[in-house]
């Protein structure tokens, strides 16, 4: 056992500490990201391996830095309200069809989610199109959208019969298109796209 030693703030020399506005921001960013609506830019795009009970496939990991807060907890963020979440980083990954042996085994879900995000975020138009590698690799580095992270549901671990939190993630369909919109000193409206 180690011996604890009393001490007194008198005994201590000065521990004076230099605080910069940096330092301050980067304290505030310490934490998840609040569920909200976010306008984002994508800053990084990485493949991962995706294992599911019956399938793999590669999945594009989306890293989007967040440009503006439109709404925190479903209520409209007022002038620098969102600040300290601005430059944070939202992270979501994007389901590839899968092939080879597991060609045939996707759900219909993952494929419309890709889709309609190919679509918000611009790779694609509205007619017929293919969805390339190289869109998820490099034409989608800075894309604009509006993003909806949302907080899942709490739940009860069968097992062990304790309440869990629920996971912050992207909504399943969390992806508005941004096209226009631009970032200044005031709030974009949701409703000016």
């Amino acid at each position: 056992m180690t011996d604890v030693t009393s001490l007194t703030w008198d005994e201590l020399d000065d521990m004076d500490e230099n605080v910069t506005e940096e330092d301050l921001k980067a304290a505030e960013t310490m934490g998840r990201v609040s569920a909200g609506k976010y306008f984002c830019k994508c800053v990084g795009s990485e493949p991962k391996q995706q294992d599911f009970n019956n399938y793999s496939c590669i999945a594009a990991n989306l890293r989007w830095e967040i440009q503006k807060v439109l709404e925190l907890n479903g209520i409209p963020v007022q002038g620098d309200e969102g600040e300290t979440w601005e430059g944070r980083s939202i992270f979501d990954d994007v389901n590839m069809a899968p092939t080879g042996q597991f060609a045939n085994m996707e759900k219909p879900g993952m494929k419309k989610r890709r889709v309609l995000i190919a679509k918000r975020t611009g790779l694609i138009g509205s007619s017929s199109d293919k969805i390339t590698k190289k869109m998820w690799q490099k034409d989608i580095i800075g894309k604009k959208a509006i993003i909806s992270y949302i907080q899942e549901p709490s739940w009860v671990d069968e097992k062990t019969q304790i309440t869990k939190p629920g996971k912050r993630k992207v909504a399943f369909d969390g992806y508005e298109s941004a096209d226009g919109m631009n970032v200044t000193d005031q709030t974009p409206s949701i409703d000016d796209i």
